[in-house]
């Protein structure tokens, strides 16, 4: 059985116990072995005293943004084979670009509020105008006296 030796690098605890219940989800098949940092500072450390197959990190974090831990992982350990996918609200163009020149393996916007949230892309499968995304009510809202559904418990 291979084993494989993640680290998930975020200033958030939930958004790591997320990546990291996410990562054990889909493994199949490989021991897999998850070590958390909580800013690039720590996980340049971690990454100088042991190896890793994956790191998964943030890009806005306290002591060291995951850009700096990233250029210093490319030119201080001069570690160009680790993969480093970085995983951030951070979508804009620039800061992808910056990411990737950077040497990031690739670039993954996660997901933003739904307040927030606009799609501009027309719908796949028909010419449909793009549309505005709109927050998932949970409210029950209530019926009009006098219909039918109004009359069951």
């Amino acid at each position: 059985m291979d084993s494989l030796t993640f680290l998930v690098v975020d200033d958030s605890a939930t958004i790591r116990q997320l990546l990291t219940l996410t990562l054990r989800k889909f493994n199949s098949g490989s021991h897999l072995k998850i070590i958390e940092a909580t800013d690039g500072r720590e996980a340049l450390e971690k990454v100088r005293m042991a190896h890793y197959d994956l790191v998964l990190t943030d890009i806005k974090m306290p002591n060291m943004d995951g850009l700096e831990f990233l250029h210093r992982v490319r030119t201080e350990l001069e570690n160009t084979t680790l993969p480093v996918i970085i995983i951030s609200t951070k979508g804009e163009e620039e800061d992808v670009a910056r990411g990737m020149a950077l040497g990031a393996t690739a670039y993954l916007k996660a997901g933003v509020g739904a307040e927030t949230a606009r799609d501009d892309r027309p719908h796949p499968r028909s010419r449909l105008p793009a549309r505005r995304l709109r927050p998932f009510r949970t409210q029950a809202l209530p019926l009009p006296a006098g219909s039918p559904r109004s009359t069951f418990p």
